[in-house]
């Protein structure tokens, strides 16, 4: 009886494992907006089930350890370290530690800001690092769009002297100014429900 018990309890830890793996190994689609939440959530469940583990205890604190591990980047850019107990900067030089998964993560609509109710933070910081994330990503867009501006008129040239891009032709060309760009992220990073972005 013991040892079903146990396999039960192997199934039901892993089982979010095996639909992270699924997850995370596509081909054909971007997946690094999946990085964090789903990082996030296996932590948020093998937390969770460490406390109603009967047989397996070691077994969780092993995998804890692992993803802390393989992941420190991660959980230092969100203040879960004891190293990092504030915010400074997002990015550090640990493994997953470029901001760039965390970013992803907010730009795909699918999460936004809601992966930030598995951090085990008070409020007050994750609206810290909320605003932190939202200046970042501002910042890059309009990094963007001044290195776009600055090739804009080499890209017309091009496009009329090879004739480029007649696939897209019919299609209006938009014309997009900074104010609009910063104007787009910003109510896009700023809705109603600030865990629903």
């Amino acid at each position: 009886m013991r040892e079903w018990t146990q396999l039960k309890e192997m199934v039901d830890i892993l089982q979010p494992f095996a639909e992270a793996t699924d997850l995370t190994q596509g081909e054909l689609i971007p997946t690094i907006s999946l990085v964090v939440p789903t990082i996030l959530a296996l932590h948020r469940h093998l937390d969770q089930y460490s406390n109603k583990s009967k047989h397996l205890k070691v077994m969780i604190t092993e995998l804890q350890t692992s993803i802390r591990k393989r992941f420190h980047g991660i959980f230092t850019n969100l203040t879960l370290c004891n190293d990092s107990p504030t915010l400074i900067e997002i990015g550090n030089h640990f493994p997953f530690g470029d901001p760039i998964y965390i970013l992803a993560a907010v730009i795909d609509p699918s999460f936004g800001f809601q992966w930030m109710v598995d951090l085990n933070l008070a409020e007050s910081q994750k609206e810290t690092l909320r605003c932190k994330i939202k200046d970042m990503i501002l910042e890059d867009a309009e990094s963007l769009l001044d290195r776009h501006s600055d090739t804009s008129e080499e890209d017309e040239d091009c496009q009329q002297k090879k004739g480029c891009m007649k696939l897209f032709a019919n299609y209006k060309k938009r014309t997009s100014s900074g104010q609009a760009l910063t104007c787009t992220a910003f109510n896009y990073l700023n809705p109603s429900n600030k865990y629903n972005a």
